[in-house]
């Protein structure tokens, strides 16, 4: 494992193999209102993130990082995914309040509701008596739905 020292204090990790990528000087980037961070280069005039690089990803695609470190680039954390999968390895959101994702308070019924978004369309699955048990109705229809990409509130 090498270690890329980055703008910030930050370090990337790539594997040994990947050695070559050290001959650029990487920076980090913070996407906006996101809380996962990557490294970025200039090659030839054009911005290249590490992981797009590494994976030589063909213009369209997107890169996963499994783990959701997106300084973390071995290889076996990289996988070449369309932009629907890497939206379903997302995290819970910033403003999340229940504690888990796919899950929020229903004031209505005074319930717990979990919910998933299907092809930019969300479903409601129910309505629980607690967090933990809508978390549970989203993992199983994450599983499901979203197969290998899904990000579980419990792996």
């Amino acid at each position: 494992m090498i270690e890329i020292q980055l703008t910030q204090g930050y370090t990337a990790i790539v594997d040994d193999e990947d050695a070559h990528v050290t001959a650029y000087t990487w920076y980090l980037v913070k996407p906006r209102k996101r809380s996962t961070v990557y490294a970025q280069t200039r090659i030839d005039g054009k911005t290249v993130s590490l992981q797009k690089l590494l994976l030589n990803a063909p213009t369209g695609c997107h890169v996963d990082h499994i783990d959701g470190n997106g300084l973390n680039n071995r290889r076996s954390n990289l996988r070449v995914v369309t932009r629907s999968q890497n939206q379903c390895n997302r995290g819970k959101q910033r403003n999340n309040t229940s504690g888990f994702k796919g899950v929020c308070f229903y004031k209505p019924y005074k319930k717990f509701m979990a919910y998933i978004k299907v092809n930019r369309k969300q479903r409601t699955l129910g309505y629980f008596e607690t967090a933990a048990e809508a978390a549970r109705a989203y993992d199983d229809a994450a599983k499901t739905l979203h197969g290998e990409c899904a990000h579980l509130n419990r792996p």
